[in-house]
């Protein structure tokens, strides 16, 4: 009687385990590394990116070279050795552009707060502080982008007065806009393909892009 119920409570045991472990394999994503890079994002990236950059190559007609505008292009801290080591540690088991690019955005959601600034702060003092608003999170993310070869500008958009600002990147020779305040890596791009996403307007108001080195300002028709 007593083997019979060691026995049951055994299997029992069993049992329980595997429930937990199927749910689990239910629920956690797919990884390609120990990274964490989603499976499936270069061939979204492959199937996709043409029309990602035609649209914003058609958003760019809008837009025209001026030195008077976004004075903030001087916050963006290219050659700076901490914020180098920062872009090539967290980038480095990236196989492409791409990859490359998603770990350091994946770098940024993760571990920096969200904090609105009143003032533009510099990429240094954004690293520093492992906080900021969308404009200090975009600043750190085109510095870094840029400290690993990937070109890449803020954008700045306001619509109802009210401001954002995200990142365009070239990656592989395509553009691609990511908002390192978002949780997802593709929700800019799914976001201008989605009718009814609540934040289309924001993402299609731009004012205007820049980086360290170039300044554009854009005009809507």
């Amino acid at each position: 009687m007593k083997k019979a119920i060691i026995f049951v409570l055994i299997a029992l045991f069993i049992l329980s385990i595997w429930h937990i472990s199927l749910g689990k394999s239910e629920s956690t994503p797919q990884i390609t590394n120990q990274m964490g890079i989603p499976t499936g994002l270069t061939t979204f990236w492959n199937t996709n990116k043409e029309q990602f950059d035609r649209e914003f190559n058609r958003e760019l007609k809008e837009c025209d070279p001026t030195l008077k505008y976004a004075p903030q292009r001087y916050d963006i801290v290219v050659f700076n050795p901490k914020v180098s080591q920062v872009a090539w540690n967290v980038s480095s088991d990236g196989g492409s552009e791409l990859e490359k690019t998603y770990l350091i955005y994946q770098y940024i959601a993760e571990n920096f707060d969200y904090k609105v600034y009143e003032n533009w702060r510099n990429t240094t003092e954004i690293l520093e502080s492992k906080n900021g608003d969308c404009a200090d999170q975009s600043i750190l993310l085109v510095s870094m982008l840029k400290n690993i070869g990937i070109d890449a500008y803020v954008i700045q958009g306001d619509i109802d007065k009210s401001d954002h600002a995200w990142v365009a990147a070239r990656v592989d020779g395509s553009w691609i806009q990511i908002d390192p305040t978002a949780k997802n890596f593709w929700a800019v791009e799914e976001c201008l393909q989605n009718e009814s996403c609540p934040n289309k307007e924001v993402y299609t108001a731009i004012q205007g892009i820049f980086n360290d080195g170039a300044s554009l300002r854009c005009t809507r028709s």
